[in-house]
């Protein structure tokens, strides 16, 4: 069995502003976005006024991503940095369909949204010691290409498309 780092409340309350920003920030025609009364569940949830629950969104504050801290070629930069996106394999309990993940840069200034379904598990998976925990966690690694959208307003279009072709 894998270990996965244990729940950190701490680190919960010094990053659930994130949480917060996503939901203020993403708009969805015709949607509404509420924090799920589930706890320890996925974050947020995506309802249309007849249909019910249509989707979720889990929010991930990626204190890696400095945006506007590191220099790419002649000019900073608030792209994502990295040539790869980790979803941790605990994150397995969340995927389904229409669910993604959306992960907040440190400053809370940019933001990428990525598939959290089925299409994460076809990923190669890694082992290795993080930050955070005691013991070496899993994590799935995917390529760029998974990115469904950066930036407030390109998530936004692509969720309100992405829902209201399901009408």
């Amino acid at each position: 069995m894998t270990w996965h780092k244990p729940f950190d409340q701490d680190l919960f309350e010094e990053h659930k502003d994130t949480e917060l920003i996503v939901h203020d920030l993403i708009k969805i025609s015709h949607h509404s976005l509420i924090k799920n009364p589930v706890k320890y569940h996925i974050d947020l949830v995506i309802t249309h006024p007849k249909r019910g629950v249509v989707g979720f969104l889990e929010v991930e504050h990626w204190d890696q991503w400095k945006t506007g801290n590191y220099y790419h070629g002649s000019e900073w930069s608030e792209d994502y940095p990295f040539p790869t996106f980790h979803i941790f394999d605990r994150k397995e309990k969340f995927f389904q369909n229409n669910a993604f993940l959306v992960g907040v840069s440190k400053m809370g200034k940019n933001m990428i949204l990525l598939p959290l379904d089925e299409r994460v598990r076809e990923c190669k998976k890694e082992t290795r010691q993080l930050r955070y925990g005691q013991e070496p966690e899993t994590y799935y690694v995917l390529p760029r290409k998974m990115q469904l959208a950066q930036g407030t307003s390109n998530i936004c279009t692509y969720l309100e498309r992405y829902f209201n072709e399901r009408n």
